[in-house]
């Protein structure tokens, strides 16, 4: 899994080389075995996200990289949470990407990666989400992905909560604790990521534990502190050239990433804030990604893929294609396209429809439906850039009837019904939706 979001690594325009916080050791993987004909994976892992958007995106970027993954936020319907939640409690998802919300009232035991794409909003938040990693005692790792962006995200959210709680009729005195202690956490998350230390030192400090000894072998500082010194002191150079040269923008063209500096400005009136969504916090910024770095993350996909084009093709001879529910795994029609990858795509394609037609159908009809689909993609495609294009695009079709409250029409193919062992009536041929 830290592999896959080694690919997906997040790029900003402020600096080259943005401060990651390994927590722990960044090497996991899930190991896959198969009940009752499921696939389902040993161990399990969380990746937390600021807003749903993000939560969609990274869902479907880790199942393109291989890490089946589903998106859990406010914003799904009860019944679309309860199965993704279900099927990851069973280990058939190995990964949610989640909103701050999941997780309070869960208790999983064998969960060994919990990441977070952003920084929590304070230490003591942090402290909490990433403990849900390793409850049954088994070594299990943690990483946050922390940017120059986040922190002026965060200083953001904390001005808005300390403004909602001015506003609030009790004892002067309790607002201003309150306050305080808002912005206490939020320094300390701050110096957490950009300050060198033992982390676990950070925690016992923070909550007032007298044993302060350094953990010696847990945490990336105790592991290798001058690696970590460095990656600080290059974010802290390129955070410092970015603020200097941000000063002589004229104000009416400040770039968009900038404008949580000026706390969104016009623009954060029209931004969707849901407290659904909230942890400790009473608020969270809902924003689509930016266009531009949107871009960067898919030109950088592209370069990737190139360059592992020829380890694909090798290592599709040795596939196991057992407990697929792709059609035709041992197909050829499409060169350095493998059965994993095909199966990758097909769960993609599966959550859309899931999210579509939830509580309309079951779920074997769900994964004939996703099956034929691919199928019908995978048949008609040339090559790889081709069939991810008609993938993308039959995505982006259902998503957009999801969004306007239209059903798409299921069809299933004779061939996915087998793999199922189901059989169905009634449904358009899988041809007619391509």
């Amino acid at each position: 899994m830290m592999k896959a979001l080694s690919r997906i690594e997040k790029k900003h325009n402020d600096t080259k080389d943005s401060t990651i916080v390994d927590v722990c050791s960044p090497s996991t993987s899930a190991d896959k075995r198969e009940s009752h004909g499921q696939r389902v994976f040993t161990g399990s892992g969380i990746v937390y996200c600021r807003t749903r958007e993000e939560c969609g995106k990274m869902a479907m970027r880790l199942t393109e990289e291989g890490v089946p993954a589903c998106a859990y936020h406010a914003g799904l319907s009860n019944k679309v949470r309860d199965s993704v939640q279900e099927k990851w409690m069973k280990n058939e998802i190995p990964v949610l990407a989640a909103t701050i919300s999941f997780g309070m009232g869960i208790d999983k035991a064998d969960v060994r990666v919990v990441v977070h794409w952003t920084a929590s909003q304070n230490l003591a938040a942090y402290y909490q989400e990433s403990g849900r990693a390793g409850r049954d005692g088994k070594r299990s790792f943690c990483r946050i992905y922390y940017s120059r962006d986040d922190r002026q995200l965060l200083n953001f959210l904390i001005n808005q909560d300390i403004r909602k709680t001015r506003a609030k009729k009790i004892d002067k005195k309790l607002i201003d604790e309150q306050i305080k202690a808002a912005q206490h956490g939020f320094e300390k998350m701050i110096e957490f990521c950009e300050k060198p230390g033992c982390r676990h030192v950070a925690f016992a400090k923070y909550f007032g534990d007298e044993d302060t000894r350094p953990c010696r072998v847990s945490c990336d500082y105790c592991k290798d502190p001058k690696a970590c010194e460095d990656a600080i002191a290059r974010f802290s150079e390129e955070s410092w050239k970015t603020a200097i040269s941000s000063g002589y923008r004229k104000r009416g063209h400040i770039n968009d990433d900038d404008s949580f500096l000026y706390e969104g400005g016009k623009r954060a009136q029209n931004e969707h804030w849901d407290a659904d969504d909230c942890g400790d916090a009473t608020t969270l910024l809902e924003t689509e990604e930016k266009k531009r770095r949107t871009e960067i993350v898919a030109q950088e996909f592209a370069r990737r893929r190139r360059a592992n084009t020829a380890a694909s093709a090798s290592s599709s001879r040795n596939e196991d294609t057992s407990g697929m529910k792709v059609i035709q795994p041992s197909a050829k029609n499409v060169p350095n396209l493998t059965a994993i990858r095909r199966e990758m795509i097909r769960f993609t394609i599966y959550t859309a429809l899931l999210a579509n037609l939830a509580g309309e159908t079951d779920d074997a009809t769900l994964e004939s439906a996703s099956a034929s689909i691919e199928y019908e993609i995978y048949k008609s495609s040339k090559n790889s850039s081709t069939y991810q294009h008609k993938v993308s695009q039959k995505v982006a079709e259902i998503k957009k009837m999801t969004k306007e409250n239209k059903k798409f029409t299921l069809a299933i193919s004779d061939d996915a019904a087998r793999n199922t062992g189901a059989t169905f009536n009634g449904f358009q041929p899988a041809t007619d939706l391509i």
